[in-house]
């Protein structure tokens, strides 16, 4: 103590170091509690998350496939599938719709042979199925007369000119069950040599139908 102190100030003084270290405990554990809240704040949050209230919706919706069908026919009324059978993609007289024989039979060429002589047929299709189809075609000719330099000239609907084209195109829109007809001619060339004369051949026609997104 010096001479310029009582005693009540050196007896504050000593008691300073312990007040000072009473507020720092005092501040730490204040601190303390802060952090511990925080804490505790940060587990409330989680947990109500993690326990949301959700309310989902659902739809529901089924799907089918379309089916592909296609039929043929001579008169319009009588009609066949007429398709290859399941174990087979060769097209047999019993399975094929067949066009009579007197129809291209008896071909004989103009007497002038300056111009051409067609023998034709109408040919009837009709879609059987849900889908919308594009109808393609195709010709397998085989025999005498569809052979050699001359042969006979196939053709759907145009007038025939010097050779075969079997391409015609159908289009039948989903559901539609109205015919198309479509006309198979056989035309002699002009100028046929007289080789081709007691001659034989055949004719398969075929028509494709595809599905088509409608």
């Amino acid at each position: 103590m010096t001479p310029d102190e009582s005693p009540t100030t050196t007896a504050a003084r000593a008691a300073r170091p312990a007040a000072t270290t009473s507020w720092l405990r005092g501040r730490r554990s204040g601190v303390l509690k802060l952090v511990l809240a925080g804490l505790a704040l940060l587990g409330i949050g989680a947990a109500a998350t993690s326990a949301a209230w959700t309310d989902p919706a659902y739809f529901v919706a089924s799907a089918g496939s379309a089916s592909v069908g296609l039929q043929g026919s001579l008169n319009g009324t009588s009609w066949s599938d007429a398709n290859t059978s399941s174990t087979s993609t060769t097209v047999t007289a019993d399975l094929a719709i067949s066009i009579p024989a007197a129809t291209f039979s008896g071909l004989v060429p103009n007497p002038d042979n300056t111009s051409q002589v067609t023998k034709s047929v109408t040919l009837y299709l009709k879609n059987t199925g849900s889908s919308a189809i594009t109808v393609t075609t195709a010709c397998t000719a085989s025999g005498d007369l569809f052979a050699g330099s001359t042969p006979l000239i196939v053709t759907f609907d145009a007038t025939a000119t010097t050779a075969t084209n079997c391409a015609k195109t159908l289009t039948f829109a989903a559901g539609s069950t109205t015919a198309q007809t479509t006309v198979l001619k056989v035309t002699v060339p002009a100028a046929w040599p007289s080789s081709y004369a007691n001659k034989a051949g055949s004719l398969i026609v075929t028509f494709t139908g595809t599905a088509q997104v409608s």
